[in-house]
C-alpha cells in the first residue's frame, strides 16, 4: 500500500492510497480511508475506490471511458467562486483536487497519462453515507477469526457525523467517480504534483510534471483553459512534497 496524501476535515481524517484491487488482483487502483479523528483504534473505519475518468462522446451516443485508476498528488482547499458555481460547491466546502494517472498493466507505475479532478468532502461523507447500507463489504482483516462483528454491522443513519457508539470497519465496493476537469488536456503528459489556491473569482492550480516543469493553470469546469505559465524548472521530476 502506497499512501499518497493525508487530511483532517471537521470529524474526520482521510487517507487516500494506491494499492491492489483486492489481494489476488494484480490491477491497482486509489481508494480513500476515513475515519473519526477521535477514533483511535478505528471503530469507524471506511474506505471505497475512487477514479477519475475521461468520457469521449462519439457517434450513436456510444461513448469512450478511459479510468484514471493511480493517484499521484492530491490537496485539499477551497474552491474560487467561478468554480463554485461551475460545479454547484459551497465556497466553503473542503475539496480535494486529485491529479490522476493510467498505470501500466498489472502495475502500480503510472503512464504519461494524466487526468485532474476535483471532489468535495461533503460529497464524499454523502457518498459513504447513500452506499454504506447497500454496497459494503466487511473488512475482516480487522477482527482475524472472530466474524460476529461482521454477522451483525450496522451503520449509524448518517455516516456524515461521529457516533462513538456504533462500530463499523467497512469497504464501500462502488468506486466514487469524477470526470477530468481538462477533458484530456494532460493526456500526454505525467503531471506529479499539485497546489490550488484563490485568485479573486479563479481557482489556480501549481502543477509540476515527471519532466520537471511548472505550470499554471485556472480549473474549470469548461476545459478550455491552457496553462498560463509553463517553463522548466527542474531536470529532475516535481516532487508532490
Amino acid at each position: 500500500i502506497k499512501y499518497v496524501y493525508t487530511f483532517e476535515s471537521d470529524q474526520f481524517v482521510y487517507f487516500l492510497t494506491v494499492q491492489q484491487e483486492s489481494v489476488e488482483s494484480q490491477t491497482f487502483h486509489t481508494r480513500i480511508i476515513r475515519f473519526c479523528s477521535s477514533d483511535s483504534e478505528l471503530r469507524s473505519y471506511l474506505e471505497m475506490p475512487l477514479e477519475c475518468i475521461l468520457t469521449e462522446k462519439r457517434r450513436k451516443r456510444s461513448a469512450r471511458r478511459e479510468i484514471f485508476n493511480i493517484l499521484q498528488a492530491a490537496y485539499v482547499g477551497k474552491p474560487g467562486a467561478t468554480l463554485a458555481k461551475e460545479m454547484g460547491f459551497r465556497l466553503n466546502d473542503d475539496i480535494l483536487y486529485g491529479i490522476f494517472a493510467q498505470s501500466k498493466p498489472d502495475s502500480a507505475e503510472p503512464t504519461k497519462r494524466s487526468s485532474i479532478c476535483a471532489v468535495s468532502v461533503r460529497t464524499i461523507n454523502e457518498f459513504f453515507s447513500r452506499l454504506a447500507q447497500t454496497s459494503t463489504k466487511c473488512l475482516r482483516h480487522f477482527y482475524e477469526k472472530d466474524n460476529k462483528y461482521c454477522m451483525s454491522q450496522t451503520f449509524p443513519r448518517n455516516l456524515s457525523y461521529c457516533d462513538a457508539s456504533v462500530e463499523y470497519r467497512a469497504e464501500v465496493k462502488t468506486p466514487l467517480q469524477r470526470l477530468d476537469l481538462f477533458m484530456g488536456q494532460f493526456s500526454n503528459i505525467l503531471l506529479t504534483s499539485i497546489s490550488v489556491f484563490v485568485e479573486g473569482s479563479l481557482t489556480i492550480a501549481n502543477l509540476g510534471t515527471s519532466e520537471g516543469r511548472f505550470m499554471q493553470v485556472v480549473i474549470s469546469r469548461s476545459g478550455q483553459t491552457k496553462p498560463h505559465i509553463d517553463f522548466l524548472l527542474d531536470t529532475h521530476p516535481i516532487s508532490p512534497e
